[in-house]
This record gives structure tokens, C-alpha cells and sequence, in this order.
């Protein structure tokens, strides 16, 4: 069940992030980040005192399609607000952190969950995430631009990236295998989905 988890949150991150892209520029990078905190911030209260495996599950997922948002969200406060001259340092600092994050969390993790009780592991990142909606809230100055979303298009990704990741980690078991080969017909057409009309989720043409 643990594999599970951390596969359905990867599986969201990677699955929703094409989409997001379209989305944050629609609505507004502050906005979506402040739903996205608030929905990490429920998510992580309900993993923490209901502690059913199917709850967390469904936590984890919606906290994988959060974390996508903020990796994209990241590096457009950067370019929004941070002057040229410091902007490559800037974005080298938060991609430290992300690779960093990814290293230290099993590691953080795994101390937490062996010295403390369990709930404790989905509650640390509570304050953490009220931290991040105070300073969403100082920032006063939205960006957003209106564009059309590939409903289409975003159902194949979807499509394409679970049969992937899902594949990818049973490779070896032969449902996972042939999920994986599967993946490959989807990632297909959705390149030529995209290629033929005139607003793609992502356009292959540039």
C-alpha cells in the first residue's frame, strides 16, 4: 500500500502538469496557488486524523497535483517579481531545493515516522504550508492571460501518463509491462492530437 502512495502521488504530479501550465495562466498563478495551499493543508489534517490507507491515497494524490502547481508557480514568481539581474540565482535556488527536497524527504520521513507517532508525518507539513498562503497573500500583483484549455488533448495525457508511471512500476509483472507499452499508443496521439489543431496543451510545432 505504501508503494501505491507515493506511486499515485508522483502519478498526479506528472499527470496534471501539462495541464496545469493552462490553467495557472488562466485563472492566475496567486489564485491557484492559494487553492492549491488550502487544499494541501485539508489534505494533510484529513491523512492526520482519519489515518485510513484509502484517505491517504486520495490525499496524496490531490497533494501530487498541488505540488506540480507550485514547481510551475515557483519559477513564474521568479520571473515575475525578480529583477534580471538576480534571476538566474534565484531560479538555481529553488531548483536546489526541489532535487533537495526529493533526497531528504524519505530520509526526513522515515526518522519522523520512527520517532514520533504516524500522524506526525502528514502534519509537519502543515505549518509549512500556512507559511507559503501568508506570503501568497502579500503578493498583490496577478498574472494571468486568456487562453483556450484542450480538454481533449488533457484527457489523452492523463491517459497516457497513468498507463506510464503505472507501468514503469511494475515492469515486471506482465500488466505493468504491456500498461507501459500501451502508454507509448496514447503518447502518440497526443503528439498527433496536438499537432492538428490550432490551440494545443502543448505545442509541438515550436
Amino acid at each position: 500500500m505504501v508503494n501505491i502512495i507515493s506511486i499515485s502521488f508522483l502519478l498526479f504530479c506528472v499527470a496534471s502538469r501539462l495541464t496545469l501550465g493552462k490553467l495557472v495562466s488562466k485563472f492566475g498563478m496567486i489564485k491557484i496557488g492559494k487553492i492549491c495551499t488550502v487544499l494541501m493543508i485539508f489534505t494533510a489534517l484529513i491523512s492526520t486524523f482519519l489515518l485510513d490507507k484509502f484517505i491517504i491515497l486520495f490525499a496524496k494524490s490531490i497533494q501530487g497535483v498541488c505540488a506540480s502547481a507550485f514547481f510551475l508557480i515557483s519559477y513564474l514568481i521568479v520571473v515575475r517579481y525578480v529583477e534580471k539581474e538576480h534571476m538566474g540565482f534565484a531560479i538555481g535556488f529553488i531548483s536546489t531545493g526541489a532535487f533537495l527536497s526529493v533526497i531528504l524527504a524519505p530520509i526526513i520521513g522515515g526518522f519522523l515516522s520512527y520517532y514520533l507517532p504516524p500522524q506526525f508525518v502528514f502534519s509537519v507539513t502543515v505549518p509549512l504550508s500556512v507559511i507559503t498562503l501568508i506570503l501568497l497573500y502579500t503578493l498583490k500583483e496577478e498574472w494571468k492571460e486568456d487562453v483556450n484549455i484542450d480538454y481533449i488533448g488533457t484527457l489523452i495525457w492523463i491517459i497516457s501518463m497513468v498507463l506510464f508511471v503505472y507501468g514503469i512500476s511494475f515492469l515486471n509483472r506482465i500488466l505493468g509491462l504491456i500498461r507501459f507499452l500501451i502508454s507509448f499508443i496514447f503518447i502518440a496521439l497526443f503528439v498527433y492530437y496536438e499537432l492538428k489543431i490550432e490551440d494545443p496543451l502543448y505545442n509541438f510545432r515550436l
